[in-house]
């Protein structure tokens, strides 16, 4: 997989070179552009966030909760002269874990999973950088060879 995409970003890098021929790039302009379009990195992010998310989710598990149920009933007796009587019901409750078993142990594990997932991120970032560098290094070699 991380061939395949080096491959790609070689082929990425070599066609911009040969479309940009007029604008010569840097190093950074070249970094910039691979991770602005990198698809691995944008999943990367993506990821990120969504464990961030997850800690935030994470918390809801934390806070009371509130339930409000309300229901009606009507009842006709089928003789003249007698109304309709309806009922009416609404019943309410709030509720607080103080303690339950594993409560605090989902928020460690989603800090846990955005870490990781942050250090994935910048991980990729790096590997990104050396393939850029490595190619453009390359494609230098080669222009200096011809």
């Amino acid at each position: 997989m991380k061939l395949i995409s080096k491959i790609v970003l070689f082929i990425y890098l070599f066609s911009a070179v040969t479309l940009f021929a007029q604008e010569k790039l840097t190093l950074d302009q070249c970094v910039k552009l691979a991770l602005k379009n990198n698809a691995s990195i944008i999943k990367s992010k993506l990821s990120l966030d969504q464990a961030g998310l997850s800690v935030k989710q994470s918390y809801s598990n934390l806070y009371p909760t509130a339930d409000l149920n309300a229901s009606t009933s009507t009842s006709d007796n089928n003789v003249p002269g007698i109304t309709w009587d309806s009922q009416w019901f609404v019943q309410g409750s709030i509720s607080q874990d103080i303690y339950r078993p594993g409560m605090y142990s989902g928020i460690h594990l989603a800090r846990l999973n955005r870490d990781i997932s942050g250090i994935s991120d910048a991980d990729l970032a790096a590997q990104i950088r050396i393939s850029v560098e490595t190619a453009l290094l390359s494609n230098i070699d080669f222009q200096r060879i011809n």
